[in-house]
């Protein structure tokens, strides 16, 4: 048994993370001591497993537990997510589904990028424009005025819309997941 549950954890390995693999590992483990206990041959459990088969079934359960506080956890996560839909043929819509949201998504993350790094360049060409125009010192503070909240309201902007779709990529990632572990 040692062996399979060596081979099983160097399978789970690369598909998962430490803590995902040993609870993996103690819940098989488990659940083949229970079966021994009960009379069956251990050559007999151990056959009845099919390790990728196990590791296909655990990908949604563990996908959804994870926190998904860093872009690495998430990438990995969509990406599993997205392997496991594409292998499934009932799933394939959903992933080209999933894929074109995710590119929508990603799309609007563009977006406030180009609208929080244009706001800083046109601030500083607004700034150096007006201080070339022939206006009186009072007129050229308060359009100075204007482009600084002009230029802070782009830039929360920028920053609201790429939280948003942090935000809107997570709960993508989990009811995508959900539809998964529904399906099966």
């Amino acid at each position: 048994m040692k062996a399979w549950i060596e081979t099983f954890r160097a399978l789970l390995k690369k598909h998962f993370y430490d803590d995902e693999v040993n609870e993996i590992i103690a819940y098989y483990q488990e659940m083949i001591e229970e079966r021994i206990e009960k009379g069956e041959k251990e050559s007999d459990v151990l056959a009845s497993y099919d390790m990728k088969e196990l590791i296909k079934d655990m990908v949604p359960e563990m996908v959804k537990k994870r926190d998904v506080k860093s872009y690495r956890v998430w990438s990995k996560s969509t990406k599993q997510i997205i392997l496991l839909m594409l292998s499934t043929p009932l799933l394939i819509p959903l992933a080209v589904v999933y894929i074109a949201l995710i590119i929508t998504a990603f799309s609007f993350l563009i977006a406030s990028l180009a609208i929080g790094i244009s706001s800083i360049f046109g601030l500083f060409i607004y700034i150096i424009d007006l201080f070339t125009t022939d206006l009186s010192f009072i007129h050229q503070l308060g359009i100075l005025g204007i482009g600084i909240v002009t230029f802070t309201l782009l830039l929360l902007l920028a920053i609201h819309l790429s939280r948003w779709v942090i935000w809107l990529s997570n709960k993508l990632l989990r009811v995508f997941t959900g539809f998964i572990k529904r399906g099966e």
